[in-house]
Formats: C-alpha cells, structure tokens, sequence
C-alpha cells in the first residue's frame, strides 16, 4: 500500500486554475455592482431638487423659471460634495455631473426633465449615466 505524503504540484496547479476562473468571472460583475453604487449617490443627490422644482411648478405653472437658486430651489452645486462634481438647474431641468471615479467619467452625467403627465409631475431620465446602465 502507498500512502501520500502531501499535494502534488499537478493538484495544486489545478485548483489555482479553478480560483483564477472564479475571480475572472466575479470581477467584471464586481466592477459593476461598485460604478452602479457609486453613480446611486450622484442620483439620490437630485431628490431635493426634485421636490423643490415641483413646489416652484405648482406655485408658477410652468417650469419656464424654475432655476437653481430661485422658488425654494436649492442653489447650484459647482464644487465636488461626495460624488457629485456639480448639479445644475435651468428651466425645471436637472443636470448632475459625476466626480470621475471607479470608471465613471465626468461625461456620464444624469439629466432629469420634468413633465405633467395626467395633472402630475413625472421625470424622464437621461444621459452617458443611463445609457451605461449605472442607473434604471
């Protein structure tokens, strides 16, 4: 009877494949799931400005008007706060431009237009952001 007297390279060969196969297959998903986090923040950051565009809608029944700064609307963001370069809003219209990081570029900006739809106020989302789906 032969008995072992530990691994042999060749298993040990094989089981490094096997993990560099699972890495290789988690890490792009990985990559993912961080730039769809990462671009949350950018779009949770229009919430309060949302809220106010539609309170500035309401008391002057049209978005033409509706700017940072005016109406209760928050004033325009133009330095970096957390992932956010700069927010912006003209006419009801919402543009937020993203730090570049984790593979987000300053060019993946998200845009939020305002509509009344059926007497009530519903957003269309735009922009590089949606169309690389880091954001629904």
């Amino acid at each position: 009877m032969k008995y072992s007297n530990g691994f042999v390279i060749k298993e040990l060969l094989i089981t490094a494949a096997v993990i560099l196969g699972l890495f290789a297959l988690a890490f792009p998903a990985y990559r993912d799931y961080m730039r769809r986090d990462y671009y949350k923040s950018v779009v949770e950051a229009t919430t309060p400005f949302k809220i106010a565009v539609g309170k500035c809608f309401k008391k002057l029944k049209t978005f033409t008007g509706c700017n940072a700064g005016r109406y209760t609307i928050p004033s325009a963001i133009k330095t970096p706060q957390g992932a956010l370069a700069s927010l912006t809003v003209t006419n009801g219209v919402i543009t937020a431009v993203p730090v570049a990081q984790d593979g987000i570029l300053a060019a993946d900006i998200y845009v939020l237009t305002p509509q009344i739809v059926n007497d009530e106020l519903t957003w269309t989302p735009s922009g590089d952001g949606l169309a690389h789906g880091y954001t629904g």
